[in-house]
């Protein structure tokens, strides 16, 4: 049953979209029809030619060819299933949180609640005129101020340990500026009182950064940078040019993009060099 989506939602406030994954963008669907559809066309074939008595060969080796088709109807029917229920779902963006739908199934994640969110990179492009200088940099594993635009997959956990994931990029970066502009104001003051900033396994304070029991103070700090694989690589001075001091899938670091304007403010304060663009507030349409 359809479920109508309130413009206002008494708790959530104004609706500001509602997003939906494309369903022949849903890699199940896409498998299960290249699967499933062969394996019926041919198992229709031999299944009329069983019956009007045309297929004298081995009974066994019958068996088989009829049970592989079978199983590939099977799997694929099952992918495609699959991918019709996760297209039934619609993600509700609202000023005040989300709201998920399956069905006549109503959940509700006001931001207040949301705590972490978790970035993984699952498509990145470029412009045509400078697809040459991008792939040359790309080899050189060296991509620095050229960028493109990313594509992301959004894990979003709240106090109450729900998890909610997004690929709809509106609802990442919405919510990323909405958990920002509350938590940034509070990891500057951590910081300025001499405290951590924990993020993960990576931890920020005045003395420098460090990484499980691996410590870089500040004058030892060179770069900063998120490269197209995205991944951080942080290096030293005394770093070799394929031996950083750190190099890790920047998903591995939870709420990332509220550690880039600390970080922009102390390069400047410090002087090392940060190269990569994880700002979300001019991708995303709605103002908050």
């Amino acid at each position: 049953m359809k479920t109508n989506i309130p413009k206002y939602h008494p708790q959530l406030g104004q609706h500001l979209g509602s997003y939906r994954k494309p369903l022949m963008k849903d890699i199940r669907f896409t498998i299960g029809i290249a699967l499933a559809t062969p394996a019926l066309f041919f198992l229709s074939l031999m299944l009329w030619a069983f019956l009007a008595g045309n297929i004298t060969t081995d009974q066994s080796a019958l068996i088989i060819l009829f049970g592989l088709l079978g199983t590939g109807v099977l799997i694929g029917g099952i992918l495609i299933g699959l991918a019709l229920i996760t297209h039934s779902r619609s993600q509700e963006l609202y000023k005040g949180g989300l709201l998920l739908t399956q069905g006549s199934q109503l959940k509700i994640i006001p931001f207040e609640q949301i705590i972490t969110v978790w970035q993984k990179q699952i498509n990145v492009s470029f412009d045509h005129e400078n697809s040459s200088l991008d792939f040359a940099f790309a080899l050189l594993g060296r991509l620095r101020n050229v960028e493109g635009k990313r594509l992301y997959q959004y894990r979003i956990e709240t106090k109450e340990q729900e998890t909610v994931i997004s690929e709809i990029q509106e609802i990442g970066n919405y919510t990323l500026e909405v958990l920002r502009q509350r938590e940034l104001p509070r990891l500057k003051a951590i910081y300025k009182q001499g405290d951590d900033i924990q993020l993960g396994e990576l931890t920020l304070n005045q003395y420098g950064i460090k990484y499980k029991k691996k410590e870089l103070p500040w004058p030892q700090l060179r770069t900063i940078r998120i490269n197209r694989d995205y991944k951080l690589i942080i290096e030293s001075q005394k770093s070799l040019i394929f031996l950083p001091w750190l190099s890790i899938k920047a998903e591995r670091i939870p709420n990332l993009p509220l550690l880039w304007p600390i970080l922009t403010e102390l390069q400047t304060q410090l002087g090392f060099q940060l190269y990569g663009n994880l700002e979300t507030a001019n991708l995303s349409p709605y103002s908050l």
